[in-house]
């Protein structure tokens, strides 16, 4: 017959406040990267592309533990030397950093009933300011934009209001 063996001296009680502490340490650490990763993402979609005088909103992740569908931006200020047409896209595999396309002048058509408003859902999460500078860039004359067929990505490029924008609404 089996029995368990001898409880050994090297075996420690968990401490609940020793776990605490350690579990806070590790969200800490994680949330601490993700916050910091947001001003490099609009940095890293527009690199290379435009001369950056202002990062306004970035967010690459959706929240953790969040919805499925979320919002992820990048929207920067331009400078006064940003060029009136818009840059062409980078060569580049990875989609999360993709900004442009076949670019349209503004403003820009109503959405077909089954084409999603990345703009409408996401501008929650931008300040009032750049939520009316993006909404105004669409409807007015002088800009471009780009957004794909299902209405999931949006690029926009505004010399005139200062402003360029790549919002995903998506899973």
């Amino acid at each position: 017959m089996w029995t368990p063996p001898a409880r050994s001296r090297k075996i420690r009680r968990i401490r609940p406040r020793k776990l605490f502490v350690n579990g806070f340490l590790v969200l800490l650490l994680v949330f601490g990267m993700r916050s910091c990763s947001r001003l490099q993402y609009a940095h890293a979609v527009f690199s290379g592309l435009v001369v950056i005088d202002d990062v306004l909103a970035s967010r690459r992740w959706h929240p953790l533990l969040g919805e499925p569908w979320d919002c992820t931006y990048a929207i920067v200020a331009l400078t006064d030397t940003a060029p009136e047409r818009p840059p062409s896209p980078k060569q580049i595999t990875n989609w999360k950093y993709r900004f442009g396309g076949d670019w349209q002048p503004t403003p820009e058509p109503p959405l077909h009933d089954t084409t999603r408003a990345a703009l409408a859902f996401c501008a929650q999460y931008f300040s009032a300011d750049v939520a009316t500078r993006l909404r105004t860039t669409l409807t007015t004359p002088g800009s471009w934009y780009v957004r794909d067929g299902v209405g999931e990505n949006l690029y926009i490029y505004a010399p005139k209001h200062d402003i360029a924008a790549k919002i995903r609404f998506g899973d």
